[in-house]
């Protein structure tokens, strides 16, 4: 699992063992194959250089009280998400 995923201080620790058993549809979820299926755009890049919008989409998603989370990402008002609604910031970033 990529850096930016929290480890032992948060309730999932998604560096030991497998985190994609642990959250329900880990596959799609998580960073990897399965993600990067339904947003292809990453294809082929490696999780730890996702644009941090996917990351902190990630966060969100499965670590929303995670301290990474929280941190977010100092790029994000700058990219701008693959399937976005019209608006060029992160939306995520904004909520923070």
């Amino acid at each position: 699992m990529p850096s930016w995923l929290p480890g032992d201080d948060y309730m999932t620790n998604f560096k030991v063992g497998d985190p994609y058993v642990r959250v329900d549809d880990g596959y799609a979820r998580l960073p990897g194959a399965g993600y990067e299926a339904l947003h292809p755009e990453l294809k082929g890049l490696n999780p730890e250089d996702y644009p941090d919008i996917h990351k902190l989409r990630i966060l969100s998603d499965v670590a929303p009280y995670s301290r990474e989370y929280n941190q977010g990402f100092p790029s994000c008002p700058t990219q701008k998400p693959s399937r976005t609604r019209g608006r060029g910031s992160c939306r995520f970033h904004d909520e923070l």
